[in-house]
């Protein structure tokens, strides 16, 4: 069975500029469970509050890749893509296998991607990150 891999775009349907990442990352940080707060009542139960928008920090790592590797230059040149223009910053993504949560397709800001050289030796990518938000 072959993996699936994660697949970005522009629309819910998943059918409009479409994205399949060429290689999945190496570590994620995807957060399960909601996002909530508890206040202390005076005279009675705590109360929980679950957020509206979920303001948790998410990313996807690529650690330790040659810099001249096509499958990643592929991820790096399309953050870049989506990062430069406000408009691609909000994307549809279904992390398929990596999905351990099923969330299957969830809108996302794009926050930022994080491509750090790693010095000395052979020029490789130390580790790539891309940070996103969900969205609600």
């Amino acid at each position: 069975m072959n993996l699936q891999r994660i697949v970005m775009a522009s629309n819910q349907a998943m059918t409009e500029n479409v994205f399949t990442f060429p290689v999945n990352p190496t570590r994620m940080s995807i957060i399960g469970g909601l996002d909530q707060s508890k206040f202390d009542v005076i005279d009675d139960a705590p109360v929980s509050q679950i957020a509206t928008i979920d303001t948790r920090l998410r990313s996807m790592s690529w650690i330790g890749f040659p810099y001249d590797n096509a499958k990643i230059a592929q991820v790096a040149s399309k953050m870049r893509e989506y990062l430069a223009d406000p408009t691609k910053r909000v994307r549809y993504i279904n992390l398929m296998d990596i999905d351990y949560i099923s969330y299957g397709t969830k809108k996302i800001l794009i926050w930022d991607f994080i491509e750090p050289i790693r010095d000395g030796g052979p020029v490789k990518y130390d580790t790539l990150e891309l940070q996103f938000y969900f969205k609600g």
